[in-house]
């Protein structure tokens, strides 16, 4: 009886730490879905799509056309790749190369030489996987400019930008990404 009696509190005694581990993992669950930031991508893929509103343009955007005379842009499409914390766009322009000069200048853009190998040229959304609208193909030729903001924006903001500039067509091909 005795050996019977041991028995059961041994098999209690190891139900008690299953139980106890099963708590403490479950705890762990919820303290790390609480505590890492979420990086809301279920929120950011809600708000894809063309921007066609000024209101709804990245700031620097509005900053750059405010600059730009009515001449200059033939046309403009924006379209919003990922929004929460972060954003990510793509814009093309379609301009003179004037307008190329300002943007070189606002983000201290500076020439690539070589191969492209930017993620946004892959054909989606670095953040949301969101595939790029198709008039945002710019060609892959040698005449077709590059240009990219330096490492560790000098903005201080967590602007980057890397744009294309296609002299044959004078079209402007953005990628804008603001991280906060």
């Amino acid at each position: 009886m005795v050996q019977k009696v041991k028995r059961a509190q041994h098999l209690a005694s190891l139900w008690g730490a299953l139980l106890i581990i099963l708590l403490v993992a479950a705890a762990a669950f919820v303290f790390f879905n609480r505590s890492v930031p979420n990086i809301g991508i279920e929120r950011g893929v809600d708000h894809v799509g063309p921007i066609t509103e000024p209101q709804d343009w990245p700031d620097h955007l509005g900053e750059l056309l405010a600059k730009a005379s009515d001449d200059q842009i033939e046309s403009l499409q924006v379209y919003r790749m990922f929004e929460s914390d972060s954003a990510e766009y793509v814009w093309r322009i379609d301009h003179s190369g004037e307008l190329l000069d300002n943007l070189k200048l606002r983000f201290d853009l500076k020439r690539e030489r070589g191969q492209a190998n930017w993620p946004i040229l892959m054909g989606k959304s670095r953040f949301s996987e969101v595939t790029l609208p198709p008039w945002w193909s710019p060609p892959r030729t040698p005449e077709v400019e590059r240009f990219s903001s330096p490492q560790g924006n000098p903005l201080g903001e967590g602007v980057c930008v890397q744009a294309m500039f296609d002299p044959t067509s004078q079209t402007l091909y953005v990628y804008y990404v603001f991280e906060q």
